[in-house]
């Protein structure tokens, strides 16, 4: 169980001298002020404090309501995201006590950068970005950053899968199975979408994501998606299966994606009669040319 403390920079500033001098906060102005320079020789100075927002994991959250945080004497609320309601002023006492029966330990980390070749199954559900970073799930990335996708699985060996935020070009079964295989990431293989008219005008190649190699988008048998789907808290288990509901959603909107929606091709098929795609209430077969949706996943 984890809460990521995040920190942003505040200032204060005074002057001294003989006589006071008035330092005012200037309107609409983050940490800028003025003052009116005096006769004799003043020496400004300024102070730095950092003021938190904590932010609890993805198992802490499932439980929060058994976990009690306070600053000092005043509880920290949290919101349906995990991000406390209330920031935490640099140097205060903050407690936190769990009341429940599953936890056997508890941990707090210092919010910063996680890169993606750090990434281990507690980061799943956050956002990947183009620099190879992981931000917190269902959040926009900040500015300068370009999200890429939902991580969505993490391998013991450090490989895993991102799903993408948007569809690309619809395609048939037939067209898929003819482009080129990759199958040396995450042990998942792929059916990567070959050019620009694939992908079509939702999503951009990657070969790398920061220093990370990655496989580019491609199609993947159900297993996979079945997995990410579970992993993103999906609640609708179908013969053995996961399939995409309202909680995987939740990821890809709050991240700035379109959520999934409609019919979905895999690589699966039987061998010589049907295909295999899935919707948000089952999976099974399909014609080798019926035209479906694609919601590629890149693989690390």
């Amino acid at each position: 169980m984890t809460l990521v403390a995040l920190l942003s920079m505040t200032t204060g500033a005074w002057a001294q001298t003989e006589n006071e001098v008035t330092v005012t906060p200037v309107t609409d102005k983050t940490n800028q002020w003025t003052f009116t320079m005096p006769a004799n020789d003043v020496e400004l100075q300024v102070e730095y404090y950092a003021e938190s927002h904590l932010f609890l994991s993805k198992e802490a959250l499932a439980d929060k309501d058994n976990i009690v945080v306070k600053n000092g004497e005043t509880t920290v609320a949290f919101d349906d995201n995990g991000k406390s309601t209330n920031t935490v002023t640099e140097g205060n006492t903050v407690t936190a006590t769990y009341t429940g029966k599953k936890v056997l330990g508890m941990t707090v980390k210092k919010g910063g950068i996680v890169l993606l070749s750090a990434a281990t199954k507690d980061d799943i559900g956050k956002v990947v970005c183009a620099a190879g970073h992981l931000h917190e799930a269902k959040t926009a990335v900040p500015d300068g950053c370009t999200a890429v996708g939902i991580l969505g699985q993490v391998t013991e060996t450090g490989h895993g899968l991102i799903l993408a935020l948007k569809d690309a070009a619809q395609q048939t079964w037939n067209t898929i199975n003819g482009w080129t295989s990759v199958n040396t990431y995450a042990g998942t293989t792929l059916k990567v979408l070959p050019d620009a008219d694939a992908r079509g005008t939702n999503l951009t190649s990657y070969t790398t994501l920061g220093e990370i190699p990655v496989s580019n988008w491609g199609v993947a048998n159900y297993g996979p998606y079945s997995g990410i789907f579970l992993n993103l808290d999906s609640n609708k288990d179908y013969s053995d299966v996961y399939l995409y509901d309202n909680n995987v959603n939740a990821y890809i909107t709050g991240a700035g994606g379109t959520a999934l929606s409609g019919n979905y091709i895999t690589l699966d098929d039987d061998g010589g009669s049907y295909a295999y795609d899935f919707d948000d209430s089952s999976y099974g077969p399909t014609g080798y040319s019926h035209l479906k949706n694609v919601r590629p996943i890149i693989a690390f």
